[in-house]
């Protein structure tokens, strides 16, 4: 091997040790906390399940559960005794980390985005049930 060929390949490691920088760093999944209320007061023990196109978690409010990490958004619905099932979306977005695989030509982007890993729903999510009409 030329000197060249050695100068350019230690150049370059650093950078490729990078690539998928966000799936080293945040994983695949992510922790989100789900909070229900009602009437702008807390409202416990809702039953939720929250999918993307990476499969569903379930959780009781409050609670915090890990959920893939998806470019989808992610779709929350909440069942509560005694109040009309809730339902709503928090939207997917790309991590500052995805940055980091701008000296990769983005070859780490590649591994990111497979992963999930590329992107982040909102730490907590908060869901509004209403008193279910009385009959």
């Amino acid at each position: 091997m030329n000197k060249t060929a050695l100068v350019r390949a230690a150049l370059l490691c650093p950078w490729l040790a990078l690539s998928g920088c966000a799936t080293q760093v945040n994983g695949k999944y992510q922790t989100v906390a789900v909070k229900t209320v009602t009437g702008g007061t807390d409202l416990p023990g809702a039953k939720c399940i929250l999918t993307n196109n990476k499969g569903a978690w379930n959780v009781t409010t409050p609670g915090t559960v890990a959920i893939h990490r998806s470019f989808d958004d992610v779709s929350v619905r909440c069942t509560h005794d005694g109040y009309t099932a809730g339902a709503g979306s928090a939207p997917s977005t790309t991590t500052v980390l995805e940055w980091g695989n701008v000296p990769t030509l983005f070859i780490g982007s590649i591994v990111d985005v497979k992963s999930g890993a590329a992107y982040e729903y909102p730490s907590l999510l908060v869901l509004e049930l209403q008193p279910a009409p009385k009959s």
